[in-house]
This record gives structure tokens, sequence and C-alpha cells, in this order.
């Protein structure tokens, strides 16, 4: 698991996930602020979608919405997306990654 480079903690995105809806509140607020300053302070963001196909549009809706055209949605059946927002490659994460990898 990912963790925290400042506290150690296990690392997390900043959305609600199944079952963390104890979660709610001030903490959360308080993510959403720091997530709107980071946001603010990037000039070019490029947004990496990995494997959230329709049935999680929170996270489509994330990524879209900050994306500017700079969206790579990676994912084996539902890669689809606008090319105002960027592209969707079809494939596993893995080998998905490795390939962009290679091709920079």
């Amino acid at each position: 698991m990912p963790r925290c480079p400042r506290c150690g903690a296990v690392a997390r995105p900043n959305i609600l996930m199944f079952g963390d809806w104890g979660r709610v509140g001030l903490p959360y607020e308080k993510q959403q602020q720091r997530l709107a300053a980071w946001l603010s302070s990037v000039s070019k963001l490029v947004v990496v979608e990995v494997g959230a196909g329709i049935a999680l549009p929170t996270v489509r809706r994330f990524s879209e919405r900050f994306s500017a055209q700079r969206l790579i949605r990676i994912n084996l059946r539902e890669s689809n997306t606008n090319p105002s927002h960027g592209v969707g490659l079809e494939g596993t994460a893995a080998a998905t990654l490795r390939m962009l990898n290679a091709q920079m």
C-alpha cells in the first residue's frame, strides 16, 4: 500500500470509497481544501485515470473536470473518452503503463 511521505499513514485517494461513509465531515472538508490549493498551484495537470469504469462516475467526472485535454483514461473494457478531455487507451493497467513509460 502506498504511504504518505510525511506521516507514514496509508495514502488514499480524495474520494469516498465503498463503505466509507463514516469519513465525511471535517477530515473530508480539510482534504477538499488541500486538494483545491494543490490544484490551483499546478499549471499543466495530467490526469491518469486507471481502471475507473462507468460504474464509478465520480472518478470519471473528476478526471474530466480537471483534465483540460490532458486525460489519459486506461481501462480494459471502458476506455472511451471525449477527445476534448484526452485519450482513452484500452488495456490492462500494468501493460498500458509500461507501454507509456517506454514511449517517454
